[in-house]
């Protein structure tokens, strides 16, 4: 007796109808909302695309960008980067081609985690910006923005607000004729505040603008099949260019050196002005050995500043407060080594960064510091240990700080705690 099988629809000869592919609209976000519960700036950000052919460890930044397009024959792109762990905006505004040759390439150099663009471009039918953007940028995020958000009028409060005072006034002047740009940099710095529960305070946030001039293009294949910061068959590998010439002691210095090797500089005051930095520290060899010294301690000083300057909806445990306020006082002691380390230099790269390490801001806020905060205290990367420094890191009789009397409370208590202990 054969054994029993069940029947299929291809034995029984009736064939089970298909269902049919509902095409769904792009919409802002890939995540679905929920009917019952609207969205509010505290939801949870959304999950981070998995990188590009761009990117590697040294491009650890957390970067958005928007992007606006000109309505008429002539191609002007603006774009906006803003990093929210450095604080830092950059404006560009393109005169470009029909492939978008230019515009491809400098999305390619910062990577963003999500492109912002007006929602015309997007929905009912993408625009052909969006879908040069899609074909040679391969997993970007694409996010759908309201067209009232690309406005100039806000881009300039917003500039106006949040630029660095010192900077202001050459930002203007940078970005006076460049529309698109300041529309695109209303719309990501809203974005921020509504999607990503990032609001910069006044006079926090540096605005740059940088235009296509001076930099050398060099289009997304050629960086793909040239391994200039990533291996091809082992993305986790340093065998590339950027693998190869990071000796960088500092997470701003690979920052700096991924950006220079995606977009070398093509202007010779520039690139002479760093060879003969390189030449001097060459030809002095104490010079070089206390500078790469001096380097060692210095932590992320960009993402540091701009998670103190930031405001959010959550704030921020006072643990964090305290290791933040360590970290920024062993930041700011470790100015001075590298001052004394390129004292006698020559070169102009290094006279005006040494000049910078001799700004007298630096000794006042390490002064606001010490108020508070004991001398004695350091940063430590081991987590027992940093738990130590903050248990006696603040002065409890500083009638200054904020924090002082509920942290010094608990303090004392745990001074106590411990004496009862060993008494025991």
């Amino acid at each position: 007796m054969p054994p029993f099988r069940a029947a299929t629809p291809a034995s029984t000869g009736f064939r089970t109808p298909s269902l049919p592919r509902v095409q769904t609209a792009p919409y802002a976000s890939s995540r679905p909302v929920s009917a019952a519960r609207p969205p509010t700036a505290s939801s949870r950000p959304r999950t981070a695309r998995p990188r590009t052919a761009t990117s590697t460890t040294g491009n650890d930044t957390n970067v958005i960008a928007a992007i606006t397009e000109g309505r008429g024959v002539a191609t002007s792109v603006g774009l906006c980067f803003l990093s929210l762990d450095t604080g830092e905006c950059i404006l560009s505004q393109i005169s470009d081609s029909q492939t978008y040759g230019k515009t491809i390439h400098k999305l390619a150099v910062f990577d963003p985690l999500e492109i912002v663009m007006p929602e015309p471009n997007i929905i009912p039918q993408k625009s052909k910006l969006c879908r040069i953007i899609e074909e040679n940028l391969p997993g970007a995020s694409i996010v759908a923005g309201p067209r009232r958000h690309f406005r100039e009028d806000l881009g300039m409060e917003y500039i106006n607000q949040l630029t660095l005072e010192e900077d202001l006034e050459s930002v203007k002047v940078a970005i006076s004729a460049s529309y698109y740009a300041i529309a695109a940099a209303a719309a990501i710095i809203k974005h921020a505040e509504i999607s990503r529960n990032v609001v910069f305070t006044h006079g926090s946030l540096r605005v740059k603008y940088q235009g296509s001039e001076g930099s050398m293009l060099i289009d997304y294949l050629s960086i793909r099949n040239l391994e200039l910061v990533q291996n091809i068959q082992n993305p986790k590998s340093a065998q590339c260019l950027y693998g190869v010439l990071d000796h960088c002691h500092t997470p701003m210095g690979k920052r700096l050196l991924r950006s220079n090797i995606l977009q070398p500089s093509s202007d010779l005051h520039t690139i002479d002005a760093r060879l003969d930095a390189v030449t001097e520290m060459i030809q002095n060899e104490d010079m070089f050995q206390r500078t790469m010294q001096a380097l060692k301690g210095f932590q992320d000083f960009d993402r540091l500043l701009t998670m103190l300057l930031s405001v959010s909806d959550r704030s921020m445990p006072t643990e964090d407060r305290i290791s933040s306020i360590i970290l920024l006082k062993h930041t700011l002691e470790k100015i001075s080594p590298l001052f004394e380390a390129i004292t006698g230099c020559r070169s102009g790269l290094l006279v005006a960064i040494q000049r910078l390490c001799s700004d007298l801001r630096i000794r006042t806020a390490i002064d606001l510091i010490k108020e508070v905060v004991n001398e004695d205290a350091t940063w430590t990367k081991g987590a027992l240990g940093l738990r130590h420094q903050r248990c006696y890191a603040v002065k409890v009789c500083s009638p200054n700080f904020h924090l002082h009397t509920e942290w010094g409370k608990w303090s004392s208590r745990r001074r106590k705690t411990k004496v009862q202990r060993s008494h025991i």
